[in-house]
């Protein structure tokens, strides 16, 4: 398999091979979940999609089929392969990923793939993928967010957004306190100035009696 691997992602002729097989690019990516060689068909998938121009409708309808027969969600094997501990493997799964973004023929499709991906909680294992600290993997996530048009809410981003949001709250919380301050000395001067000789009796009445008391 690593030989065929290696002659396929640098051989023209072998991508002559695939070139318009479905069943080929089917068998493929069958291949993904088995052991020892998700990376290489990970590779292969990638190279596919980058030198046809037709295999995203290959790969789309492979996922559709796998799915299918294993009774599961599409992609679900893509999601298997990232939620390994091994870092390499998860940077293969977001080249392969942000390839299917790229080569994807319209918006709609886009949208189409960002919904399974989220109906798979793939953004919370990317979230959590950031605090790895990996360059070239926290490269490959802003990638995809600019392909697919999201914000991936890291630790770094939840800090900011935090602090962006104490800090208008202190905003608002001082215009509220001049605006309370400004309408009290507004409110009693406006009473004052509408006194009757009644309410000025009255008044000086309670306050006379207020001295009283003390």
């Amino acid at each position: 398999m690593e030989a065929y691997s290696c002659a396929f992602i640098s051989s023209p002729v072998a991508l002559d091979l695939v070139r318009g097989s479905l069943e080929v690019t089917m068998r493929m990516y069958e291949l993904l979940t088995q052991e020892g060689v998700g990376m290489m068909v990970l590779d292969m998938l990638s190279v596919i999609l980058e030198e046809i121009p037709k295999s995203y409708n290959f790969i789309v309808k492979a996922a559709k089929r796998s799915a299918m027969v294993k009774a599961r969600v599409v992609y679900a094997e893509l999601l298997d392969l990232f939620k390994s501990d091994e870092v390499d493997i998860k940077i293969r799964v977001m080249v392969f990923i942000n390839n299917l973004l790229k080569f994807a023929p319209n918006d709609k499709l886009v949208c189409r793939f960002m919904a399974q991906l989220e109906s798979l909680n793939f953004y919370e294992y990317l979230q959590e993928a950031t605090k790895l600290q990996c360059d070239e993997l926290n490269q490959a996530i802003s990638n995809f967010q600019i392909l697919g048009k999201v914000v991936i809410r890291t630790t770094q981003y939840e800090n900011e957004a935090l602090r962006n949001r104490i800090k208008e709250l202190q905003t608002n919380c001082t215009k509220l306190e001049e605006k309370l301050m400004l309408f009290a000395a507004v409110s009693y001067t406006h009473l004052r100035a509408h006194e009757t000789r009644h309410d000025l009796v009255c008044r000086l009445l309670l306050e006379k009696k207020k001295k009283k008391k003390k």
